[in-house]
């Protein structure tokens, strides 16, 4: 199992939008594959027609976790007793499969999402945060107890650095900034990037998670290049944010695809949009292979 966490410093950059359709195009290939909605408004499930309810959700799970492991540590006993006491992930899940059989695709893996309440997520949040790094593991330990029912794992995230953001980064394998042709976006994927490199550290080396790169959404056409856009390709260039020759372009159609609860790969998996985000796929994963290979 490979988990993807997306993260920005700024919201408005397409974050939510990039993850469910990343999602959605390798679901469509073939792949299993589970999105975790640690947004607050939780607006990854409802981009797939899911609105979760407690205790079916993100927040319920890491409360009862960080619950039971405290515990765990009360009684002294063995760390993963911490799952007897509670509802495993896996029932927390929505399958969404259905809307890849609706779609048609040749051979088609499976689609889970675990949505956000917000209350309830925001109250996780503020216990994670009172438990200090110690806890920021905690959806890591989670997802390992998934990892013989899924392929990949991907993770949107808030726009901030706070406790969610910790946990997700901490959570994944590999971590990919999402920006716009805007500065202030683009210095935001330098700080995620540097608090990937925080975070063997700051989880006493229980967690390795890669900066993969930088998604450009809303990037411009060639012929409505603006001086800002050609600042923010040398601002990438400068920081080694390493970003994806394949960008996502401001399309109408993304945003109509997202008002049906259907990611535009699933809705209309002929239109370019969706090559766009299908060939962005194949670069994820073409540089997952070869960071691996170079390991």
């Amino acid at each position: 199992m490979i988990v993807f966490t997306f993260a920005s410093q700024k919201g408005g950059v397409g974050k939510t939008t990039t993850t469910a359709n990343l999602g959605a195009a390798l679901a469509s290939g073939g792949a299993r594959v589970l999105l975790v909605d640690l947004e607050l408004q939780g607006q990854l499930g409802v981009s797939f027609g899911g609105r979760a309810k407690k205790p079916q959700d993100i927040g319920s799970a890491l409360l009862d976790y960080i619950d039971a492991q405290d515990d765990v540590q009360d009684e002294g006993s063995d760390s993963n007793s911490a799952f007897d006491s509670m509802t495993p992930l896996r029932e927390r899940m929505l399958d969404r499969t259905v809307l890849l059989k609706e779609a048609q695709f040749a051979n088609p893996g499976t689609l889970h999402v675990i949505g956000s309440v917000m209350g309830v997520t925001d109250r996780a949040r503020t216990e994670i945060a009172k438990r200090g790094w110690g806890a920021t593991p905690c959806l890591r330990k989670l997802l390992e107890s998934v990892a013989e029912n899924f392929d990949i794992v991907l993770i949107d995230t808030p726009p901030s650095a706070d406790a969610l953001s910790s946990v997700a980064l901490a959570a994944a394998d590999y971590v990919i900034a999402v920006c716009n042709p805007r500065l202030a976006t683009a210095d935001g994927a330098r700080v995620v990037r540097n608090n990937v490199q925080r975070v063997p550290e700051r989880t006493e080396q229980r967690c390795h998670p890669k900066f993969l790169g930088t998604v450009l959404n809303e990037a411009k056409s060639p012929s409505k290049r603006t001086d800002e856009a050609d600042a923010v390709d040398g601002f990438l260039a400068k920081w080694d944010l390493a970003p994806f020759s394949n960008e996502i372009r401001t399309s109408d159609q993304i945003s109509a695809s997202y008002g049906i609860s259907r990611p535009i790969v699933i809705d209309e998996p002929s239109y370019a949009a969706s090559r766009w985000y299908e060939d962005l796929t194949d670069e994820v994963i073409a540089r997952v292979k070869a960071s691996r290979s170079a390991a």
